[in-house]
């Protein structure tokens, strides 16, 4: 991997939820701004973990732990710095691509909800998306900050 500069890491800090990808590995429960739950990097009984999502930021206040989305990949998986911003990357990819899916649902369900089984409509409506693959191959590359 070529060298990361500094401007590199802030736009992949900034394009990647910490909440949901650390969230992939603890269950966490929104309180108050933060999220909070079981460390998962010690056993515990009662939550100590947070994660900030404004700052982007984690902190155990049991074993002391924290940092950012690629300090959590690097403690958790052992990878070097160049790999944990490779892996944030995929992870975010990979929620992106779900959330991309489930707008296309939304949006064929609202467009059959406004015009009914009227399929000439529908068909005009659709007349360059004809198929719910091709709305989300669409709003993949509209929606997708690292598809560029």
């Amino acid at each position: 991997m070529e060298d990361i500069t500094e401007n590199d890491k802030e736009e992949i800090r900034k394009a990647t939820d910490i909440v949901e990808i650390i969230g992939q590995y603890a269950q966490l429960k929104k309180t108050g701004q933060n999220y909070i739950g079981l460390c998962p990097f010690h056993s515990e009984r009662s939550p100590s973990f947070t994660v900030n999502p404004e700052k982007q930021i984690y902190h155990c206040f049991g074993c002391g732990r924290g940092g950012d989305v690629s300090n959590f990949l690097i403690e958790y998986h052992s990878f070097s710095f160049p790999q944990s911003l490779k892996e944030a990357t995929k992870m975010e990819k990979e929620l992106t691509r779900i959330d991309i899916s489930e707008i296309a649902d939304k949006v064929m369900n609202f467009i059959k909800g406004k015009v009914g089984n009227n399929q000439e409509l529908i068909k005009t409506i659709l007349y360059e998306c004809e198929t719910r693959v091709e709305i989300e191959r669409r709003l993949r590359v509209a929606l997708d900050p690292l598809a560029m």
